[in-house]
């Protein structure tokens, strides 16, 4: 995965991102389908940048936040219509649109 100090950064952004998801949803499962996708295309982008051996820096760390601000508003979509289409709860703050 990443080197050793690039672990607590991960970790601090993936702490960034469970919080929110559980306080807008209420609901264990919409973590899991958030965050899972988010962490496949994290490795996905480590196993790119070392393949063509560009690492992450200054330049690289704005494509890997961007992807992760995109992919996180399409898994939330995504929760949030299958969460309309099935009996799933949703927290206060997450109506699906009719």
């Amino acid at each position: 995965m990443a080197e050793h100090s690039e672990l607590p950064m991960v970790l601090y952004v993936y702490g960034v991102i469970v919080v929110p998801v559980f306080a807008a949803y209420r609901d264990w499962r919409a973590v899991i389908a958030c965050c899972l996708p988010l962490t496949v295309g994290t490795f996905i982008g480590y196993w790119f940048m070392k393949e063509f051996e560009i690492g992450l820096t200054v330049a690289t760390l704005p494509v890997m936040v961007l992807a992760v601000g995109i992919g996180l508003a399409i898994s939330g979509m995504h929760y949030t219509a299958i969460a309309g289409l099935t009996a799933i709860p949703l927290g206060l703050s997450a109506r699906p649109i009719r």
